[in-house]
């Protein structure tokens, strides 16, 4: 649950990036161990279910895998969104702060009326 530590969100995103390349990556393997698989279940046809059995095994933990990889993805993603939504809304404050600074400074009562909307 790294994603709910918004410090340095930009760099656990670029390594699930990494990591996410390197399942895709590895995806081909998986694509020809079950290719081979299959063609030793037909060659072999009494080792048939248990060979479809492991295939169909590794193909759901595969699956999982990449679900699981999509939604941390996900999750970073809205991590990094909640990250940039944090930096804006400190940088106008310290935008407002500013204004309000320059107008206080610059303002100066010269009849009643200004004099004690300025105390207010």
């Amino acid at each position: 649950e790294t994603y709910r530590d918004l410090s340095n969100i930009q760099g656990k995103v670029m390594k699930h990036r990494t990591f996410e390349a390197e399942i895709q990556a590895n995806k081909e393997r998986l694509d020809t161990i079950c290719e081979s698989g299959n063609n030793i279940a037909e060659e072999k046809p009494e080792n048939k279910p248990e060979i479809e059995e492991r295939l169909e095994k590794l193909n759901v933990k595969w699956q999982e895998l990449a679900d699981a990889s999509t939604q941390k993805g996900t999750k970073l993603g809205d991590a990094q969104k909640q990250e940039e939504f944090n930096t804006g809304v400190k940088n106008i404050q310290e935008w407002f702060t500013e204004i309000e600074q320059t107008a206080v400074t610059h303002e100066r009562a010269t009849d009643l009326t200004t004099a004690t909307r300025l105390y207010q």
